[in-house]
């Protein structure tokens, strides 16, 4: 649902476009406000808020997949239709 790419001296945030729609009712308000610090923070200090939200175990956005060589092809294609924060 949400995708960083962190390059050298930014983080790129994008998320899917529906994501509300996948989101229950209860959870849309604090995605919302987490949404509006990253994009503070992605600003402000990239490099901490993609280590920190990397390491995220609970709640309702936690982490799938990462690595340093990058997304898959098939992620990609899925990445491209992403709204950027």
């Amino acid at each position: 649902m949400v995708f960083m790419e962190l390059g050298d001296e930014s983080l790129r945030l994008s998320i899917l476009p529906d994501w509300e729609s996948k989101v229950a009712s209860e959870d849309r308000e604090y995605l919302v406000e987490l949404m509006d610090d990253w994009r503070l923070r992605a600003a402000a200090e990239p490099g901490e808020l993609f280590d920190h939200v990397a390491a995220v175990t609970v709640g309702p956005l936690t982490p799938t997949e990462s690595g340093i060589d990058g997304p898959d092809e098939r992620l990609l294609q899925i990445v491209r239709t992403f709204s950027v924060l």
